[in-house]
């Protein structure tokens, strides 16, 4: 592929990442992005065969989006509790970018091409050490603990944007109150921890 290939197909990944941030997946039109890049609707097929394949791309540009933001946060802040600032930066993200967090997590056309959310999981587990300082437990162990973590962060997410949850600050209500005061703890107590598939 030419340079002016490459540039093109880099131009459609980032549109498509700000059709999904704006309007989410549900509504995602091969030739609407290739509208919005100037090309045909047929030249988009020169860079995507397939819908799955676009949204193959686009997953990575918009998961690194979400893991830079949260390492970002994590190095701006050395002073606070890494696991809280953690859990209140990823919800914020999440819900300032619900249509981000629904293809992220939720939505049918990512669950086919990533069935176990593979790379986002995967990239979550290389940082979320860090927020949580939990070195002493085993990489498997870790993986079981982040899906808890983001079980229920994400179920939290999901009530906040219904409007369920009702406080002054929820976010940091919920963080201190649940997450910091019950699973924290846990977490730290390799000791204490017992699964088993």
């Amino acid at each position: 592929m030419d340079k002016k290939g490459i540039l093109t197909k880099k131009r459609l990944i980032k549109e498509t990442a700000l059709h999904i941030k704006k309007n989410g997946i549900d509504n995602l039109s091969m030739r609407q992005i290739a509208g919005k890049c100037n090309i045909s609707h047929t030249a988009i097929y020169r860079y995507f065969h397939s819908k799955a394949d676009l949204i193959n791309a686009v997953y990575p540009f918009i998961e690194k989006k979400a893991i830079d933001f949260l390492n970002k946060t994590l190095l701006a802040n050395t002073s606070q509790d890494p696991f809280s600032l953690f859990c209140k930066s990823y919800i914020r993200y999440m819900i300032k970018n619900p249509h981000d967090h629904y293809f992220l997590h939720f939505s049918p056309e990512t669950r086919q091409t990533y069935p176990n959310e593979t790379l986002f999981w995967k990239n979550l587990l290389m940082i979320f050490p860090l927020f949580i300082g939990f070195s002493a437990i085993t990489e498997e162990n870790q993986a079981i603990l982040l899906r808890l973590v983001f079980s229920v962060l994400n179920g939290f997410i999901f009530l906040y944007n219904r409007n369920i949850v009702s406080c002054e600050d929820p976010i940091d209500d919920f963080v201190d109150s649940v997450l910091c005061k019950y699973v924290k703890p846990f977490l730290q107590e390799e000791s204490t921890l017992s699964f088993t598939k």
